[in-house]
């Protein structure tokens, strides 16, 4: 068997890429077991979100297993975005990934510089995550919105920011997107 041949086999062999049916139930019945998107509904919630959703659509987080996103929300009544224990305690992490030492975070420019860089894009996404880009910055009214990675090799990504009722009307909520990553 050559080199390529060896490589390949290793990838379908490699549990993270290609996990069992027991693993594949598994991990579907973690990240299954709580909502998603708990966030009392208000306009500014909901046009946000179909905005996001509508953007992110057609969109992956280019990896070993090319991931799309899905929306997340949660009520939240602090002004300061989340620590890692409080995503964690939202349920929005796998259970395998919610070790606080394998936690780090970015900007949204730093998570996204790369992604929009249309010199380097084979998926054709560079325009598409220009879109993004600039609907999180609308939504998160130009304030701080943070990406935060749980995990090793299996990686949970999670695009958070703070969306706030317009007009000085009652509801405040974390949202965004989450993904995986996988890096072996």
């Amino acid at each position: 068997m050559d080199k390529g041949d060896s490589d390949y086999m290793a990838m379908l062999n490699n549990p993270t890429i290609n996990p069992g049916p027991k693993q594949q139930q598994e991990q579907h019945s973690i990240s299954s077991s709580k909502s998603l998107d708990t966030a009392t509904s208000f306009d500014t919630l909901t046009s946000a979100c179909n905005n996001i959703k509508n953007v992110s659509k057609d969109l992956i987080l280019v990896s070993e297993s090319d991931e799309p996103f899905e929306w997340v929300s949660a009520d939240w009544t602090k002004t300061d975005l989340p620590t890692a224990q409080e995503i964690i305690n939202l349920g929005w992490v796998d259970q395998n990934a919610s070790t606080l030492s394998s936690f780090k975070t970015k900007t949204l420019d730093q998570f996204f510089e790369p992604m929009m860089d249309e010199t380097n894009d084979s998926y054709n996404q560079a325009k598409g995550f220009q879109s993004l880009y600039k609907t999180f910055k609308e939504a998160f009214n130009d304030k701080n919105g943070q990406v935060y990675f749980f995990g090793q090799g299996s990686i949970t990504v999670l695009v958070l920011g703070i969306i706030n009722a317009s007009g000085g009307g009652r509801g405040r909520a974390l949202a965004g997107l989450r993904s995986l990553l996988v890096q072996t």
